[in-house]
């Protein structure tokens, strides 16, 4: 029996303006997660924000991370208007042009490039911007509050400047892994779903994983098809996969835009270009 063509249309209509509530609801989301890590990184603790927020302490943990380290995202600001709270705390380098910035309790941000310094010092090696706080200093981590007895020998730029542990220098090259390895991705072994269809990892020959984001391998393929045809396909548990080329949303695994790669795909909670894409079915043939 032929579908009734009337019906179909309302039925496609509503899965548009779901669509559209989901979108919403995603920017709404990440913009609350970044409000509540900038409020960490201004000095409030995980349990007075849960406090104020009526949230539980273990969701506030989850959303700020479990070192108390996180990315503070790019701001459309005015160049004139940067203040010292958008800057790298070591070498002085303003938000806007850093790739990556990562902020602790108490205000204290670190670079990308400062941490990679910060890591050869701690190691022992020389530079010219930072140098070693031996252990037998008893200094104090501006990142973690711990002594040195605890967290090892430290890095600062100077006197009376921030001071990065041994510790948190490993956690901000761990967090800062993508970037250093360019949009390298790797399959996870912890029980997670896929981002586009949220099929389980036990439930699916293969998942790839990026910051944060998960693409199985029906999903990749299905994303290649939307990208060559720039129709919509139907992929694994009926999820539709979506060209967003024409939208705002950043690639969930490169972040860059739309505007800057040829294309770009939506499904569920995920956004994947092209690139990566095409890197995801080049790490699934590898495998």
């Amino acid at each position: 029996m032929a579908l009734d063509e009337r019906i179909l249309a309302e039925v496609e209509q509503a899965r548009l303006a779901l669509e559209s509530l989901e979108d919403q609801a995603y920017d709404a989301r990440a913009g609350l997660h970044q409000a509540i890590r900038r409020l960490h990184a201004a000095g409030g603790s995980m349990r007075e924000i849960a406090t104020a927020l009526g949230m539980s302490h273990q969701r506030v943990h989850q959303i700020i991370g479990a070192d108390g380290i996180v990315e503070v995202e790019s701001l459309p600001v005015p160049v004139t208007s940067t203040t010292e709270s958008d800057a790298c705390s070591f070498c002085g380098a303003p938000r806007r042009e850093l790739d990556k910035l990562l902020a602790a309790p108490g205000h204290v941000f670190v670079c990308s490039g400062c941490v990679a310094v910060a890591a050869m010092v701690v190691g022992g090696g020389e530079a010219a911007n930072m140098h070693t706080v031996p252990v037998e200093d008893d200094a104090t981590c501006s990142f973690c509050g711990n002594p040195s007895s605890v967290g090892g020998a430290m890095a600062e730029a100077g006197k009376g400047s921030p001071r990065m542990c041994a510790r948190c220098v490993s956690t901000c090259q761990r967090l800062l892994a993508p970037e250093r390895e360019g949009k390298t991705m790797t399959r996870r072994s912890s029980k997670v779903r896929c981002s586009f269809c949220n099929v389980s990892q036990v439930d699916t020959k293969k998942l790839v994983a990026g910051p944060g984001v998960y693409v199985c391998e029906q999903c990749i393929e299905v994303g290649e098809d939307v990208v060559r045809t720039g129709d919509p396909v139907k992929g694994p548990r009926q999820v539709v996969l979506r060209s967003a080329i024409t939208e705002d949303h950043a690639c969930g695994f490169c972040a860059k835009p739309p505007a800057q790669v040829k294309g770009m795909v939506k499904g569920g909670r995920g956004r994947i270009c092209n690139e990566c894409l095409d890197l995801c079915q080049a790490i699934l043939d590898e495998g």
